[in-house]
């Protein structure tokens, strides 16, 4: 899982609005990913890397080994993987990158449900 829950005590913090359990993820949604795809490839300074926005939407919605997975027509490389998925129409966090599959030079990435991630990790 590439996801964390950090507490955070005091003050009123920044945050993004999670999709609810009673709300639905749509085909054809646009969604936005943020991360520094291929990492300290992309510049000289690692401490001076500016954060990459890829926008895309979602394709389609499968069964991958027992859990409902979302595949997501982005551009996601490594360096984008556990980016917060986000709906353009809301703002909220939808998703979080996941993975890809790879087909010879073909591919295609996935996102899991935010609601997976709430339910495996405060349960």
């Amino acid at each position: 899982m590439d996801i964390a829950i950090i507490k955070a005590e005091g003050g009123t913090f920044p945050f993004i609005e999670l999709l609810a359990e009673n709300e639905s993820i749509e085909i054809g949604e646009e969604i936005d990913i943020l991360g520094y795809p291929f990492g300290s490839k992309l510049g000289d300074d690692v401490e001076d890397l500016q954060i990459s926005l890829t926008r895309g939407f979602v394709s389609s919605r499968q069964k991958r080994n027992g859990k409902t997975v979302y595949y997501i027509d982005i551009a996601a490389r490594a360096g984008n993987s556990g980016s917060p998925v986000t709906s353009r129409e809301s703002g909220k966090v939808v998703g979080v990158l996941c993975g890809s599959i790879v087909n010879g030079r073909e591919e295609i990435n996935y996102m899991c449900p935010i609601t997976y991630f709430w339910k495996e990790l405060t349960d």
